[in-house]
C-alpha cells in the first residue's frame, strides 16, 4: 500500500530478513542524523510518527496513507527481525523511519518469495522535525542495503489513490508492474519495482 513523503504500506505478512552488519560508516562521522536499527524502546515513538505522518497526509491530500492500524506488537516484531531502521541524531527524537524485508508474499504473491528483491515499507517522516531530504536518505539506504545483500531490485507498493507518491517513486526509477487488491481492506494497490543501483544513483543525486 502506500509510503509517506515519504510513507509505506500496510503489509501484514513479513518474513525475516538479514539485519545489516554495519551501517554506512560515513554517516557515523557526520553531525547530522544517522540511520540506525530501531530499538525496542522506540516503539512508542514509531507509532506516534506513523500517526503524525498519516494526519499530515490527510490534511494535505484528504487521504490516509495507512488505513490499517499497526500495533505495538507489530512494531516490536519488525524490530526483533532487524527490519526497522530510524533516522535520528544521537539522543534526539526519531525524525523518520523505514522497514525493509527480503520477502513480501502478502502484496507480491509467489514473486514476493523469489529472493531477488528488497521490499520497502512504512517509510514515514515527522512533518515538523524531519529534514526535507529525510525520505530520500532512507530510500538511498534501502538501495544500498539491497546491493549489500546482492538484491538487484527494490520493490514497494501503494494504494492507487496515492498518485503523488507513485509519481515521486517513478522519478526515482520505479516502474509499475501490475495492480492488486489488498485482502485486508479490499482496496486497489499498485506494485512498483526498480533497479537497486539506479535508485542508489538517483537518490544520491537528489539527496
Amino acid at each position: 500500500m502506500a509510503q509517506n513523503q515519504l510513507f509505506s504500506t500496510p503489509n501484514n505478512d513479513r518474513s525475516s530478513g538479514t539485519a545489516p552488519q554495519d551501517i554506512d560508516d560515513s554517516s557515523r562521522k557526520q553531525d547530522g542524523p544517522i540511520i540506525i536499527p530501531a530499538r525496542a524502546e522506540d516503539v512508542g515513538a514509531l507509532m506516534d510518527l506513523m500517526s503524525q505522518a498519516n494526519q499530515y497526509a490527510l490534511s494535505k491530500s484528504g487521504k490516509l496513507v495507512w488505513t490499517t492500524q499497526f500495533s505495538n506488537d507489530w512494531f516490536q516484531s519488525q524490530i526483533k527481525l532487524g527490519e526497522c531502521f530510524v533516522l535520528r541524531k544521537p539522543d534526539r527524537p526519531i525524525t523518520a523511519a523505514i522497514t525493509i524485508s527480503e520477502q513480501d508474499a502478502y502484496s507480491w504473491g509467489d514473486q514476493g518469495n523469489d529472493g531477488q528483491a528488497l521490499y520497502l515499507h512504512k517509510l514515514m517522516k515527522s512533518p515538523k522535525l524531519a529534514q526535507p531530504n529525510a525520505g530520500l536518505k532512507l530510500i538511498h539506504f534501502a538501495a544500498q542495503e539491497a546491493l549489500r545483500r546482492d538484491k538487484q531490485v527494490v520493490r514497494c507498493d501503494f494504494l492507487v489513490s496515492m498518485s503523488g507518491l507513485i509519481d515521486y517513486y517513478e522519478r526515482l526509477g520505479f516502474i509499475e508492474q501490475r495492480l492488486l487488491i489488498y485482502k485486508a481492506s479490499d482496496e486497489q494497490g499498485v506494485l512498483l519495482q526498480a533497479n537497486s543501483r539506479e535508485v542508489l544513483e538517483k537518490t544520491a543525486q537528489h539527496g
